[in-house]
């Protein structure tokens, strides 16, 4: 009996399949069939439809943060430009105060002495000429 019962599931199995590919099923099985089919269909669907609304949701997001991204980087390149420009003024401002500013004097040995100290200086090397070295006098 339990052959029997094997082999007569197993000729049912063989007979679903083929009617499957057949496309001639069971009422049952069609409608089970069919319902999974559609439940699936109808969650891809639902799953597609909630990804567009997240998508079109975070779309002005998005498009606001490339929007700003987008104005930084031209901001930062205004600044850039402008930053090199009030160098490049700088640069020439500093160059023309420059060559406006009197030279610096030389050290004071190269410049000789001041007046007071050559009145100085002439009256001491002639009351002390005794003791000066003989290139000083």
């Amino acid at each position: 009996f339990s052959r029997r019962s094997c082999s007569i599931k197993r000729q049912d199995w063989l007979h679903k399949l083929k009617a499957c590919m057949v496309g001639v099923t069971s009422k049952r099985h069609f409608r089970t069939f069919q319902r999974t089919k559609l439940l699936v269909e109808i969650r891809s669907t639902n799953k597609l439809e909630q990804k567009v609304l997240e998508d079109t949701s975070k779309r002005p997001i998005l498009e606001g943060i490339i929007q700003k991204s987008i104005e930084a980087l031209k901001s930062i390149a205004d600044v850039s430009v402008s930053l090199q420009s009030l160098m490049q003024r700088l640069t020439v401002r500093r160059m023309s105060l420059m060559k406006r500013m009197p030279l610096l004097p030389k050290r004071r040995s190269a410049l000789g002495p001041a007046i007071h100290e050559t009145i100085r200086l002439s009256s001491f090397i002639r009351s002390n000429r005794f003791a000066l070295p003989s290139h000083l006098t």
